[in-house]
Parts: structure tokens; C-alpha cells; sequence
């Protein structure tokens, strides 16, 4: 396996019991949580983040998140912070961490259906995502 292909780093919470994997186009993205539409609940998971030395374009950076959110039942994705570096070659290269939060209407159990929101997307722009101070 290389660096490339290795998974984000996951640090779950402490919660009562895991939940159930999802599909990852059950999994959205958003600026911060108070994004999150104001008639669902929300309940955080655990973060996430690239493994050290790794070099992953944008799109491999969020299907990563995407795809590893999905496996741990959270169907939101909030980035803490995203870090752009530049290769030889003119290859840029992102990093990031994450915060992975299930949200919900009444029971947790029961996924909130986040694809008519205007608020997440599954195609984050990653220039409004803040950077780590330097």
C-alpha cells in the first residue's frame, strides 16, 4: 500500500454503541456545523484526517473523507482545516482534517436524508475551507 492509497487516520468519540455503515452518497459536506439545517440533530462521531507524508489531490482528499465517514455511520462532514502544499512538477497536493457528525430528526438511529438541503454538498470547494494558522 502506498501513501497514497492509505485511509484518513480515524479518532472516533466516545459513544454509546457504532452505528451502521452508509452509503458514501448518503455523506455531505459542510462549512462548519452551524450549517447544518435547524431541524435535524447531530451527534459527532469522531475526526479525521490525512495520513502524515500523504499527497492526495483534492477529489482523493474528499472521496477519502467521504468514503471513511460512510463506514463509521456519519452522514456530515465538516472541515476543520485543509493545507495546500506545491511538488515538483506543479503538482499540488492537499491535506485535512475533519470532524465527522451523524445527523438526524428524532432518533439517531434514523438518518436524516441530507440530499434536498441547501445547505451540504458532496462537491466541497475547498479555497472557503480555512487553513491551519502557518
Amino acid at each position: 500500500m502506498t501513501l497514497y492509497d492509505a485511509p484518513p487516520l480515524v479518532k472516533m468519540f466516545e459513544i454509546k454503541a457504532p452505528y451502521p455503515s452508509i452509503h458514501p452518497a448518503e455523506v455531505y459536506f459542510f462549512l462548519s456545523k452551524d450549517a447544518f439545517p435547524p431541524d435535524l440533530q447531530w451527534a459527532p462521531l469522531g475526526t479525521m484526517e490525512t495520513p502524515e507524508n500523504s499527497q492526495w489531490s483534492d477529489e482523493k482528499l474528499v472521496g477519502e473523507f467521504q468514503k471513511t465517514a460512510a463506514e463509521i455511520g456519519a452522514n456530515a462532514v465538516v472541515f476543520d482545516s485543509v493545507e495546500t502544499r506545491l511538488m515538483t512538477l506543479g503538482f499540488l497536493y492537499y491535506t485535512g482534517h475533519v470532524t465527522a457528525y451523524r445527523l438526524f430528526k428524532q432518533n439517531s438511529l434514523e438518518l436524516a436524508d441530507l440530499s434536498s438541503t441547501q445547505y451540504g454538498t458532496q462537491t466541497p470547494n475547498l479555497q472557503l475551507v480555512p487553513h491551519p494558522p502557518q
